[in-house]
């Protein structure tokens, strides 16, 4: 029998009650004890957590980031252009030491572990030739160094119109706020399109056969019923139907499956150029209805939150301009699988270029120009769309648009481009960052027990995809601007829409400007210059402006020189 003060618990013997001692600490040990969390309670705030960080938190980064360009636009400009060249210069410096041509005893050990990480990587891929492949690297490197330098010589006075653009697009931002929840429309788009893209996959992948046979079935049914034919030519029509259904009919389960899944991904490719195309036109049309709201001297125009005029603009690409977004996605779609193509070749033919290195300069080289091809083909596509938003003409007339304005203004849309990429990165980078990091942090310190990478990076890919569709909507904002100032100008000769801030950035007379000019009772198109003599003014020569003439025109601002030139 067990005594009073113990109990047999499963064939061993416990004491009843803990010493008194041992119950202290045991209440002081619950006591600082956190309360536990039911599971779906600590799941449901780890994904408000994931929502929060993901979703809300960069729309407020990029809200910060639009408010600073729009008071510090010239600064971050300038910045974000001193730091491109500084991590060009940097990894320059890096691949030349990687190359061999010094050593790397000035480098630290973070530059020694990021060397061997490198080499090792090369030696397991069976690279021999390390080193002559990183001088490649660094020359090419190098070369963009440099013409990145001479563009910024020889681009100054752009660079600061496109401080003026940039700062105008903010104030786009300002009067239609809507703008920055349309990411997420896009986003809704191709999420529907990945799931019909993996759906149909699937269907087919599992029944390609059955698939096969109705398509097969269609086309012999159909084809060659055509009633505005003749009966010759419809007999000959039939005729080639069924010899294809016939061929086609021949091939094998795999090869019918491939066939049937490369026309899917191609469809699927060509649905998404049309989404971007879509998103993109409206977006421009957007942007070019507020620039046109309002004249110059008029009060500007307010929009509410955007909402109606980015439904109109929407409105206005799918009931009119939907053909010509169609085809310009066509051609993107083309271009896309030619590289496809070109990939393919060059992945199952390595033996081959291994022992031939003709072909491999040959597969090399025609990569190289297809994707600069097709790079080329989108910035005119962009463009083309930009010009439809605004003049409503089709694709094929806003491409001989595009191609006039690269005639006369090319060096700013370079511009333009160059500084809307470096400010597309910084903030596409940014803001995913900062909002992974904010979330490993509240993860880590409200869920010890719960691993907060996977977390981090669920938020970081969310904050990225929507800080690419803001950038994407700035550089549009950015080219669009441009656009129509550019058309502004040449239609009437002296700004009639563009704001003050945009004419001084633009070197242009702005309101101020104009005001002395009626003081000194000046005509407008004619330049005047004041001269040190006191004896009134001496004009000097008639010389109008205009968005014809080239140079590059600038308004001295000092009390003994007015000039005004052209754009």
């Amino acid at each position: 029998m067990p005594s009073s003060r113990t109990l047999s618990w499963h064939g061993s013997r416990c004491p009843a009650a803990p010493p008194p001692a041992c119950a202290l600490i045991a209440a002081r040990s619950r006591a600082c004890r956190p309360p536990r969390v039911p599971p779906a309670l600590s799941a449901s705030a780890l994904l408000l957590q994931v929502l929060v960080t993901g979703l809300l938190l960069p729309l407020i980064l990029a809200l910060s980031w639009f408010i600073l360009l729009y008071f510090f636009a010239g600064l971050i400009i300038i910045l974000a252009i001193v730091l491109f060249f500084c991590c060009m210069l940097a990894a320059c410096i890096w691949l030349y030491g990687e190359a061999g041509l010094y050593t790397l005893d000035a480098l630290d050990g973070c530059a020694r572990s990021l060397h061997n990480c490198t080499i090792s990587t090369f030696a397991a891929s069976g690279n021999g030739n390390v080193q002559s492949s990183y001088l490649a690297v660094a020359v090419v490197c190098n070369v963009i160094l440099v013409a990145y330098v001479l563009c910024l010589c020889c681009w100054r006075h752009q660079i600061s119109r496109t401080i003026a653009i940039v700062r105008e697009c903010t104030a786009v931002f300002r009067a239609v706020p809507l703008l920055f929840l349309c990411p997420f429309i896009v986003m809704f788009w191709y999420a529907a399109m990945s799931v019909y893209l993996f759906g149909i996959g699937g269907y087919i992948i599992t029944q390609g056969a059955a698939v096969w046979d109705h398509l097969t079935g269609l086309m012999s049914s159909q084809l060659g019923k055509n009633s505005t034919l003749d009966e010759s030519r419809a007999d000959f029509v039939s005729n080639a139907a069924d010899s294809l259904v016939s061929r086609l009919s021949g091939l094998s389960t795999e090869a019918q499956v491939a066939v049937l899944l490369t026309i899917h991904v191609v469809g699927f490719v060509w649905s998404i150029f049309l989404i971007h195309a879509c998103y993109y036109t409206t977006i421009a049309g957007t942007v070019a209805r507020w620039f046109f709201a309002s004249k110059r001297d008029d009060k500007p125009k307010s929009f509410g939150f955007g909402c109606g005029v980015i439904s109109v603009s929407a409105w206005c690409v799918f009931y009119r301009h939907l053909g010509s977004m169609a085809f310009g996605s066509l051609v993107m779609t083309i271009m896309w699988f030619v590289q496809a193509v070109l990939h393919y070749l060059d992945k199952h033919t390595k033996n081959q270029q291994a022992a031939n290195p003709v072909l491999r300069v040959v597969i090399k080289c025609s990569r190289c120009l297809v994707w600069m091809l097709y790079k080329s083909i989108e910035a005119l596509n962009e463009f083309g769309y930009i010009f439809i938003a605004i003049e409503g003409c089709s694709l094929c007339l806003a491409c001989r648009s595009v191609f006039q304005l690269l005639e006369r203004k090319g060096a700013q849309v370079g511009t333009n481009k160059m500084v809307g990429g470096i400010l597309s990165l910084i903030i596409s980078f940014s803001i995913p960052s900062l909002c992974a990091v904010i979330c490993f942090a509240w993860v880590t310190i409200e869920h010890g027990d719960v691993m907060p990478l996977w977390p981090a990076v669920a938020v970081f890919a969310s904050a990225f995809l929507i800080a690419s569709g803001v950038t994407e909507i700035l550089r549009c904002s950015i080219d669009t601007i441009f656009v129509a100032a550019f058309l502004d100008l040449d239609a009437h000769g002296e700004p009639l829409y563009m704001s003050d801030r945009l004419m001084r950035g633009f070197g242009l007379p702005s309101q101020s400007s104009n005001e002395e000019r009626k003081k000194l009772n000046v005509p407008h198109g004619v330049t005047c210059r004041r001269r040190r003599p006191t004896t009134g003014v001496t004009r000097a020569g008639p010389e109008t402006y205009s968005a014809d003439d080239t140079r590059d025109g600038r308004v001295s601002h000092s009390p003994h020189a007015l000039r005004v030139t052209s754009l």
